[in-house]
């Protein structure tokens, strides 16, 4: 059982045309089972400041919404969509960028099986435009980035790497001025540039129907962490 909080949004997409709804904390939820939590990669010396969710861990929802349901149980967040096939959910800081392009933020995620939607990372995230870009996992085992603008979603990129039987797999978004690389298990597979891009709020999206895991998430400023 998973969902969002904290006013953070969820959309509906009839087709690619979609409108944000805001929802308000939901009670209730348990710990979801189908993801192992001993799977997630565990952090290594010096390259996590926190386990868990980090910076993002007092905005996500633990109960049951009318959509989404969510909690956090051993520094696995799950959430689960049982019900729409074009919504999605994320969860940010609420920091928005100074347009330096300094940060990065990375997540381990886990799609559990038949799971037929996405999950990954947000970044470039304008709330007064509803325009995002996202950083998925998806269910055929591509890694996939997309923009989300006024008008609809638009594939960015997509490729497909070796699984090499791991269920938690990590996502990072780096910037760089305007761009954005893209890496996923220390891969790098896209850039993404564009004017205003690192200007936005970042944190986790989760789109489509099924279970998602998160776990790890860490974001990096001026090369320091924030947990």
């Amino acid at each position: 059982m998973f969902g969002f909080n904290k006013l953070n949004a969820w959309s509906s997409l009839p087709g690619v045309a979609a409108c944000l709804v805001l929802l308000a904390a939901c009670s209730g939820g348990s710990p979801v089972d189908q993801i192992p939590r001993s799977a997630a990669q565990q952090p290594q010396g010096n390259e996590w400041a926190a386990t868990g969710m980090g910076p993002l861990t007092e905005w996500l929802f633990q109960g049951v919404g009318e959509i989404w349901s969510g909690s956090l149980y051993q520094n696995i967040y799950t959430v689960e969509n049982r019900s729409d096939e074009h919504a999605i959910r994320y969860y940010t800081t609420r920091t928005r960028g100074d347009g330096r392009g300094n940060r990065s933020i990375t997540v381990d995620v886990a799609l559990a099986d038949g799971s037929p939607g996405r999950a990954g990372l947000v970044f470039g995230l304008d709330r007064d435009r509803n325009t995002y870009h996202l950083f998925v996992r998806e269910s055929d085992g591509a890694f996939t980035a997309y923009r989300r603008h006024e008008s609809g979603i638009d594939h960015l990129a997509s490729v497909v790497l070796p699984n090499n039987g791991q269920l938690f797999h990590r996502l990072e978004a780096r910037e760089e001025g305007d761009s954005v690389q893209l890496w996923a298990n220390g891969e790098r597979v896209a850039t993404i540039t564009r004017q205003g891009l690192t200007q936005g709020e970042l944190g986790i999206i989760a789109f489509g129907m099924g279970q998602f895991g998160y776990s790890n998430y860490a974001e990096l400023e001026d090369n320091g962490w924030r947990g």
